[in-house]
């Protein structure tokens, strides 16, 4: 049977003697927060790098891309004109 990204990452995480918890304080974030990312199949880049530097092994991370936040700008619908 073959194990999934996140199953592997949390089967690393378990080797190493580490908790999600454990994972949150050093990241400076929410448990949750770190529950979303490891089920992510894409991080903002800094957490990628945030999460290598803590030794994370790169395959076992979700892609890093880089998404740009902020509001949606919005449609703009064309105007038809009507002949009277």
């Amino acid at each position: 049977m073959d194990l999934t990204r996140q199953e592997m990452l949390e089967l690393w995480l378990k080797r190493q003697g580490l908790t999600k918890a454990d994972l949150a304080r050093k990241m400076e974030t929410s448990l949750q927060n770190v529950c979303k990312i490891m089920k992510a199949e894409t991080i903002p880049p800094w957490r990628y790098d945030q999460l290598v530097k803590f030794g994370i092994p790169d395959d076992l991370l979700p892609r890093p891309v880089h998404k740009i936040s902020g509001p949606r700008k919005k449609r703009t619908t064309p105007t038809v004109l009507q002949s009277a």
